[in-house]
């Protein structure tokens, strides 16, 4: 996925993502919700503790397994192209970039409509 750089305060550039890529990450709501957890403490978190929280989020309703599944099959693939997260598939560990802060307000603006 293509991305550019933009201006920071002071002058130092910044890695920024694209309109496409943004909005190709933030379109579906499990990735938002995955992408709140991550942004919203700092370090390293395990694949078990996020399919855990997510889970929770979504309730009784969705089986542990599918999230399992999405998370490792779809969504960290998709966010660790994107340059947004390393995700180290030999241990199951998942982290931010600095990438990731460029999606903060609209993770923000979405909250609301999501569970």
């Amino acid at each position: 996925m293509k991305t550019d750089t933009l201006p920071n305060q002071g002058g130092v550039k910044r890695p920024s993502l694209t309109p496409n890529t943004t909005f190709r990450l933030l379109l579906d709501e499990r990735r938002r919700q995955l992408l709140r957890t991550l942004t919203q403490s700092v370090g390293t978190h395990t694949v078990t503790d996020l399919v855990d929280h997510l889970q929770i989020l979504e309730g009784p309703a969705t089986p542990r397994g599918e999230v399992e599944c999405s998370l490792l099959h779809v969504h960290l693939p998709i966010l660790e192209e994107a340059g947004v997260v390393q995700y180290d598939t030999t241990v199951g560990t998942v982290k931010t970039t600095e990438k990731a802060r460029s999606l903060d307000p609209y993770l923000e603006l979405a909250a609301p409509h999501d569970r």
